[in-house]
């Protein structure tokens, strides 16, 4: 019998991309330009622990975890458990996973990642102790279905990024008269369009979840388990910190309509405050963070990976041979769309949208400026692209699987349908928009 070809890890993935760009970088350089290979290889040293690049790692990273281990904390896991207790029919567990997955992710990635798949993981517990016969691998599809919206939300990479002061200017390799210094998330996740894709988006999964045809059966007890992180709950001294962070972020935050305040350090801070007033004790919050700091492993080593790709790519000038080449054999038109398209290409290679946005952000942000194209839009599209290949690739599923105790083979035929209907709104979406 033949043996099974292991999927790549995305790391391994990450490091395929480098030696790929290495070999191009080089190619042009010695060969093309008349430069020196060690020119190459001294951006690939410098942009491994780029400054700009590590903090964005950093923020990443805090994101992740921070909003992994709200999710697990009983306080939270207790409540998704409680959207189940009545549950009578599949349909119902279906539509709401569906819902909290979505929802969730909106909110922000993380949090969404393991309230879907805890969501999924304690409505089968629920049906399988009422004899209600059920689709694991489609409940799981649906808890997982979040992460097909998340870049559109409020913890989008590339939209909370371009919120920071000056992140678009220094973007650039050359100042552009046109570019603004950075683009509030009013006027990409908060915009018209985007919550318009947005709600028909949840709305079309819903449908989907609600009527979809699946093969139904009971399931073992021991292929449903639930992972709790309990925690003490003795004393308050986490809520004095709280405390100090709230008054600190409040003395420190300039609120406004334009939403310029929602950047990632923002968003980190309320989400340290909400997991301090869960944990209430000091050392619960340590032990329940570290418990949970495995999930940013990936973060943690493909982002130096994913910078020295883009130093090399702009050392070598690819990055503008390429922007070049959209400008002259693309219509203006079409710029949206092809920023759509090739962020859910590369998806597949770099399953980070943080990491995208350090390599491809480059690029659209030149080329949407050079074109005078709405960049907000640009921005946009490329949040959909990342987002929606994710039902594809099977990186993020990870912490799904672990929970669910299923196979990538139970999740896939049922994400790949998610994909199709995510692939008709966000088309429409960036068309008509």
């Amino acid at each position: 019998m033949a043996a099974k070809r292991k999927i790549p890890s995305a790391f391994s993935l990450a490091v395929i991309l480098l030696i790929v760009a290495l070999l191009l970088s080089i190619v042009k350089t010695v060969f093309i330009d008349g430069g020196k290979y060690s020119e190459v290889f001294e951006a690939l040293h410098l942009g491994l622990w780029d400054k700009g690049g590590v903090v964005f790692m950093v923020q990443m990273v805090f994101m992740l975890l921070l909003g992994q281990s709200l999710a697990k904390t009983p306080f939270i896991s207790s409540k998704i458990s409680s959207l189940f207790q009545r549950l009578t029919q599949s349909r119902n567990a279906y539509t709401v996973v569906a819902l909290v997955s979505l929802l969730g992710c909106w909110i922000n990635w993380g949090l969404g990642l393991v309230l879907g798949a805890l969501a999924a993981n304690s409505a089968a517990q629920i049906m399988h102790k009422k004899q209600i016969v059920f689709n694991y691998g489609f409940l799981a599809a649906l808890g997982y279905s979040g992460m097909m919206l998340w870049h559109s939300g409020l913890s989008g990479s590339s939209t909370i990024k371009a919120a920071e002061n000056n992140s678009i200017k220094n973007m650039l390799r050359e100042p552009l008269a046109n570019a603004p210094e950075q683009i509030y998330l009013s006027d990409t996740v908060f915009s018209t369009q985007n919550l318009l894709v947005s709600i028909v988006m949840v709305v079309a999964v819903w449908i989907f979840a609600k009527y979809a045809k699946v093969n139904e059966k009971l399931y073992d007890a021991d292929k449903i388990e639930i992972e709790t992180q309990n925690l003490t709950r003795t004393g308050y001294n986490a809520i004095v910190l709280a405390s100090i962070l709230i008054i600190a972020l409040l003395v420190s935050t300039t609120f406004s309509l334009n939403l310029a305040f929602l950047n990632p350090n923002f968003i980190i801070t309320v989400l340290l405050i909400a997991l301090l007033i869960v944990c209430r004790n000091l050392n619960d919050f340590t032990l329940h963070v570290e418990r949970n700091l495995k999930s940013t492993s990936g973060i943690l080593l493909q982002f130096p990976i994913y910078f020295a790709i883009m130093a090399i790519l702009q050392q070598s000038g690819l990055m503008e041979s390429l922007s070049n080449l959209m400008l002259q054999s693309l219509p203006s038109s079409a710029l949206a769309y092809s920023s759509f398209v090739s962020a859910g290409l590369v998806n597949f290679m770099v399953p980070s949208g943080g990491g995208q946005w350090l390599i491809q952000g480059p690029l659209i942000v030149e080329t949407f400026l050079k074109s005078n194209e709405s960049l907000p839009q640009g921005i946009l599209a490329f949040a959909y692209g990342d987002a929606l290949t994710n039902m594809l690739q099977p990186f993020w599923a990870l912490p799904l699987l672990g929970i669910t105790q299923l196979s990538i083979s139970e999740l896939l035929p049922h994400t790949l349908k998610l994909f199709g209907i995510g692939l008709v709104v966000y088309s429409l979406g960036i068309l008509l928009g």
